[in-house]
């Protein structure tokens, strides 16, 4: 009975072993940097003024510096119609002058 009861727990920790790592554990995601000086209506939804890749932010201001978009998704999915407001609520932490 207890060799059985150990078995049973050997194979319940590979179970949960292989079920953990079958999950996708990477994150995919693509960092824009705004590269704009503009602050005008509709500027920050604006794809053309972002570039891919990490910028550097600066001083915390009133125009965005970073938005990370998750994979399976796209810039414009993520900002397009969005009020300037709205793409700084965004990712609320990374803002530059």
């Amino acid at each position: 009975m207890k060799k059985l009861k150990t078995n049973l727990l050997v194979v319940a920790a590979l179970i949960i072993a292989v079920v953990t790592m079958s999950f996708k554990m990477a994150d995919d995601s693509t960092v824009y940097h705004y590269t704009s000086n503009s602050t005008a209506a509709g500027a920050f939804a604006t794809v053309a003024n972002w570039a891919e890749g990490a910028g550097d932010c600066g001083a915390t201001g009133n125009k965005p510096c970073e938005i990370e978009v998750p994979d399976g998704s796209s810039l414009s999915d993520l900002i397009a119609g969005k009020t300037n407001a709205q793409v700084l609520s965004i990712n609320s932490s990374s803002r530059r002058n």
